[in-house]
């Protein structure tokens, strides 16, 4: 079975930039970024909005 990553319109600014910022850190890095695995999903966060944006921002600055 394979799956579609869709993203909502709302989500493709912070998606593009991700991929951005992965590319100034190295090459093809941005790629990867994107590429989902054979038949898998890679997950590497969940937030929900009702957080403290300081917890989500510290969280994001230590997978860096």
């Amino acid at each position: 079975m394979t799956y579609t990553l869709r993203f909502l319109p709302e989500v493709e600014d912070d998606v593009i930039a991700g991929y951005a910022w992965y590319e100034e850190k190295a090459p093809a890095l941005g790629e990867e970024f994107l590429r989902i695995l054979d038949k898998e999903i890679v997950v590497f966060g969940f937030f929900h909005c009702a957080r403290d944006p300081r917890t989500i921002r510290a969280k994001l600055r230590a997978r860096t």
